[in-house]
């Protein structure tokens, strides 16, 4: 890394999330953070709601959702991190930031009144009709198939679903986002691309060039679509 110069390559918030223990555990390529994707021409278009900026607003969309006829949100079980992200926000509405931290360490117990409170609220959304039934059965396409056609309205993913918007050939115009209330934090991770501890010195090389390459603003320009964005570097451009 230090050969490479990353520190002049990439933000540094992407090289604190890549480390571990105190060793830098891959090369980033993208941040991730967790936000509500909506059908903007539902919730906003056809039923005047304005996107939710407290926890009592969101529930407030959630039952209009409802009563009209919609399943509010879509969670894809199959894909644990897409209910575990939720969970977590509700965690961490309760508990605040730094007891929320404190219990991901197991530096405090589960065996909380927040953690109560935060699984109560969930079991909440469940019985009245929030989520679609067998939620948790559902594969993340499957999830993004029910957001499509309009049968559910709310969805949280990272940045990846702008990509999948495009992929899949829907219209980019129909879609928003906002910060899931409640938490005080957006649920974020960093991805990376790992080498094998063995490679030779050569290998290692070729394969950070590769990296360096597919990730350039040059490369960006021509593959952006495959790409998840926003990448970490410094120069990054967003393609059109």
């Amino acid at each position: 890394a230090a050969a490479n110069g990353w520190d002049a390559k990439f933000l540094s918030s992407s090289l604190d999330l890549a480390t571990f223990d105190g060793n830098l555990a891959g090369y980033p390529t993208s941040i991730a953070m967790i936000g509500m994707f909506y059908r903007k021409d539902i919730m906003v278009d056809e039923l005047g709601l304005a996107e939710p900026t407290t926890f009592e607003e969101f529930e407030t969309v959630c039952e209009t959702l409802k009563a009209n006829g919609y399943t509010p949100m879509v969670l894809a079980g199959k894909a644990g991190w897409h209910v575990v992200r939720f969970v977590e926000a509700l965690i961490e509405m309760y508990a605040g930031a730094e007891e929320r931290d404190k219990i991901y360490a197991l530096e405090s117990s589960w065996n909380s009144e927040s953690i109560v409170q935060a699984f109560t609220k969930f079991k909440e959304f469940v019985d009245k009709g929030y989520l679609p039934e067998g939620f948790i059965t559902i594969e993340g396409s499957d999830a993004r198939t029910l957001v499509y056609s309009g049968d559910a309205i709310m969805d949280p993913e990272g940045p990846w679903m702008e990509s999948n918007i495009f992929n899949d050939d829907q219209d980019p115009a129909l879609f928003d986002y906002f910060k899931i209330p409640g938490a005080g934090r957006m649920s974020g991770f960093i991805e990376m691309i790992q080498f094998k501890k063995g490679l030779s010195d050569d290998k290692l090389e070729a394969g950070m060039k590769f990296a360096d390459y597919l990730y350039s603003p040059e490369a960006v320009a021509k593959y952006g679509k495959l790409l998840k964005q926003p990448i970490p570097r410094l120069d990054n451009t967003l393609p059109d």
